[in-house]
């Protein structure tokens, strides 16, 4: 197992920990969490490109992470602060990855693409909405801001999905990049 790869692994146990102290509404924990979490993933991305340890198993588990932490916070925020149809959105966005390399693989298509910088934006903002949201318990002003980066986080996350679907129609056609 390489590093990287590790530190993803521990990244996976930040998820119980995080809906553990978000339950307990201990927010600025939280926000500590999904910081290091944050950190934690742009040190085993430096790591396995500068150590030339990128793995397969690296490129599916680094992004499973990511998504499990902020759909965690998305549904606990859910009743209160933020909309259904985004989280839905999300969680189908998300999702809708590993189900289209499932179909790559099932036709013998490539099916592993290295992140986009789009989806390296989409990840961020959604971290960014995530800490918003727990700093906005304590901080009630950030509450007003709320909506308008729902929106953004859309906005940038809906394109995410509207690249990489071009790219898994293009690999699914036997276009490779």
């Amino acid at each position: 197992m390489t590093v990287p790869n590790a530190i993803t692994l521990v990244r996976f146990c930040f998820i119980p920990l995080l809906i553990y102290v978000l339950v307990y509404q201990w927010f600025y924990t939280a926000v500590f969490v999904l910081i290091f979490s944050g950190a934690s993933d742009l040190l085993d991305g430096y790591l396995a490109r500068r150590y030339g340890q990128i793995t397969k198993l690296g490129m599916i588990l680094d992004p499973a992470a990511d998504k499990l932490l902020i759909i965690s916070v998305y549904v606990y925020f859910l009743k209160d602060f933020l909309p259904l149809w985004f989280v839905l959105f999300i969680f189908f966005k998300d999702f809708s990855a590993p189900v289209g390399v499932l179909a790559l693989k099932l036709y013998g298509k490539q099916a592993i693409v290295s992140a986009a910088l789009v989806g390296k934006f989409s990840a961020g903002a959604n971290l960014l909405l995530a800490l918003f949201l727990c700093l906005a318990q304590q901080i009630v002003i950030l509450r007003e801001f709320i909506f308008l980066l729902i929106i953004l986080v859309f906005l940038v996350s809906l394109f995410s999905f509207v690249f990489y679907s071009y790219l898994w129609f293009r690999l699914f056609n036997g276009v490779s990049f």
